[in-house]
C-alpha cells in the first residue's frame, strides 16, 4: 500500500456508488463547533484530515439526508427535551451576543485573546463569549454547534445507510464533534449527539438485523452502552482503560434483560502497548464477532490510544488499527464496515491513522 489513498486519483471516474469499495463522509461545516483553545477537542485536529479528505476521489458529502429523516432516528436515542434543551442554548447564546452589541468583534470562532477592550472588560468570569460550557469540564456549545452535530449525524447515518443498502463495501464517517459518551438526555465529554448510537438504528431501520459495535476509543463508550444494554440486536463491545474517565465498562457489564451476553467490555492498564492491545482484541473481541455473525460492523473509531496523543493513557501505533481491521476483514469478507471517528487529539497522527485504516479496507474490500 504505497502512497495515500487519500491522495490517489481516481484511474477511473465512478459510474455507480455500489461499485466502490470504500468512502468516505464528511461535512466542511464540522469544523465551526468549537470551545476554548485550550479544548483537546478543536478545530485544528481536522487540520490535516479535511485537506486529505477534499483532495480524496472517495469522498461524498454527508449531509443531503433531510432533517425530518434523520431525526426520526435521532429520537431513538434522545429525547424531545435533550434536544429542546439543545435549541435553548442555541437562543440562549444569540440572545448573549446581542447584549454586546459590538460590530467589532465577530463572537465565533475567535480567541478570546482576539477581543475588542470594550469586550473584554465585560466579559463574564469563566465565560467566553462564543460558548457555554455544559458539562462541568470539557464539552461546549457555541453558535455553531447545533448544525455542526446535526451534520456528524448526518454524516453517520448515511455511511450506515450506504453501507446496508450495498453502495459502499466499507466507508469511514469523519465527524466531529464526537458522540460516544453521549446520553438519552445527557451532554459528556466533548459529546452532544451520540452519532454512532444514532447511526446503528438508522441502520437497523434500513433492514440491518444484527450490528456489532466495537469501540476502540481510550475512553469507554458510556452512552453507546447505556442505550444497547438491554438489547441482543446490537452488540457493544469495547477496549479501553481502566480507571479513567469515564469510569465505566467494567468486565462485570454484559447486558441486562434480553441483552445479557451482548455487551463486552475490555478494560486495560495505563501504558497498554501495541501487542498487549492487539492481543486483548484477537484474545476477546474478535472472537465474540465472528460468534455473533452481524451483518454490518459499526467501529466507534477514536485515535486517543495512540501513544502520540495528549492525553498519553495508551502507548499503541497506528498498526494496531491495520491489524484489527484485517482480521476483521478477513473473518468477515462479505460483511461491510463502518468507522465513524470518535476522539483522538494529534492532529497528525489522526490524519496519518485514518489514512491507513482507509488503505486496509480499500485492498481488503476490493
Amino acid at each position: 500500500m504505497k502512497g495515500s489513498l487519500l491522495n490517489k486519483k481516481a484511474e477511473n471516474e465512478r459510474d455507480q456508488l455500489d461499485l466502490v469499495p470504500f468512502l468516505y463522509v464528511y461535512h466542511e461545516l464540522m469544523l465551526d463547533h468549537c470551545g476554548p483553545p485550550s479544548s483537546f477537542e478543536s478545530p485544528s485536529r481536522f487540520s490535516q484530515i479535511s485537506a486529505l479528505i477534499r483532495a480524496s476521489p472517495y469522498a461524498c458529502e454527508g449531509a443531503n439526508i433531510k432533517d425530518e429523516e434523520v431525526m426520526q432516528f435521532v429520537l431513538r436515542v434522545h429525547s424531545r427535551a435533550h434536544l429542546a434543551y439543545l435549541d435553548s442554548l442555541a437562543g440562549s447564546l444569540a440572545s448573549e451576543r446581542s447584549k454586546w452589541g459590538c460590530s467589532t468583534c465577530s463572537f465565533v470562532n475567535e480567541p478570546t485573546s482576539s477581543l475588542c477592550d470594550m469586550c473584554k472588560e465585560r466579559q463574564p468570569k469563566n465565560k467566553w463569549l462564543y460558548f457555554e460550557q455544559l458539562d462541568g469540564d470539557t464539552t461546549y456549545y457555541n453558535s455553531a454547534t447545533r448544525t455542526a452535530s446535526l451534520k456528524a449525524v448526518k454524516c453517520a447515518c448515511k455511511l450506515a445507510l450506504m453501507l446496508v443498502q450495498g453502495e459502499t463495501k466499507s466507508g469511514f464517517a469523519v465527524v466531529r464533534p464526537p458522540g460516544h459518551h453521549a446520553g438519552r438526555e445527557r451532554v459528556e465529554g466533548f459529546c452532544v449527539l451520540n452519532s454512532t448510537a444514532i447511526a446503528a438504528e438508522a441502520a437497523l431501520a434500513a433492514g440491518a438485523k444484527r450490528i456489532f459495535i466495537f469501540d476502540w476509543d481510550v475512553h469507554h463508550g458510556n452512552g453507546i452502552q447505556d442505550h444497547f444494554y438491554k438489547r441482543a440486536d446490537v452488540f457493544y463491545a469495547s477496549i479501553h482503560a481502566e480507571g479513567i474517565y469515564p469510569h465505566t465498562g467494567n468486565e462485570e457489564d454484559v447486558g441486562d434483560g434480553e441483552g445479557v451476553g451482548f455487551t463486552l467490555n475490555v478494560p486495560l492498564s495505563k501504558g497498554t502497548d501495541t501487542k498487549q492491545y492487539v492481543h486483548a482484541f484477537t484474545r476477546a473481541i474478535l472472537p465474540a464477532m465472528e460468534g455473533y455473525a452481524p451483518d454490518l460492523v459499526i467501529i466507534a473509531a477514536g485515535f486517543d490510544a495512540l501513544s502520540s496523543d495528549p492525553m498519553h493513557i495508551f502507548d499503541v501505533n497506528q498498526s494496531a488499527y491495520s491489524t484489527m481491521l484485517s482480521s476483521i476483514s478477513a473473518a468477515l469478507p462479505t460483511t461491510p464496515v463502518g468507522l465513524i471517528l470518535e476522539g483522538g487529539y494529534d492532529s497528525r497522527s489522526i490524519a496519518s491513522a485514518i489514512d491507513h485504516c482507509a488503505q486496509v479496507l480499500f485492498d481488503m474490500k476490493s
